[in-house]
């Protein structure tokens, strides 16, 4: 799709893939990945040509952003890090505060 922007294919429950979700994300090797944005292939089964402009120019940016300008990003709570390695997952519970209430 241009700029690092790729389209993916998102399984429904129960469904496949062909009637399930879209999701955009920014990649480059080895580095980060970035959701841009989800869908419903029944909401929008194209983007159309103004949102595919707007995502590779976010796809741009983002990727554009070195390793400091991220975590500061994150710091700022305007990206947010979504983590799905189980293994770092767990690790993040076992560190997390116990909750005092």
């Amino acid at each position: 799709m241009g700029n690092g922007l790729v389209k993916k294919r998102i399984a429904r429950y129960g469904a496949g893939k062909s009637g399930g979700y879209r999701a955009l994300v920014a990649n480059r090797p080895g580095g980060p990945w970035f959701f841009i944005r989800g869908f419903a292939k029944s909401e929008m089964g194209n983007v159309d040509p103004v949102t595919l402009k707007l995502c590779r120019v976010t796809a741009r940016h983002l990727l554009a952003l070195s390793g400091d300008a991220l975590a500061d990003a994150a710091r700022e709570r305007k990206l947010k890090e979504v983590i799905c390695d189980s293994q770092t997952q767990e690790r993040n519970d076992q560190a997390a505060p116990a909750d005092e209430s």
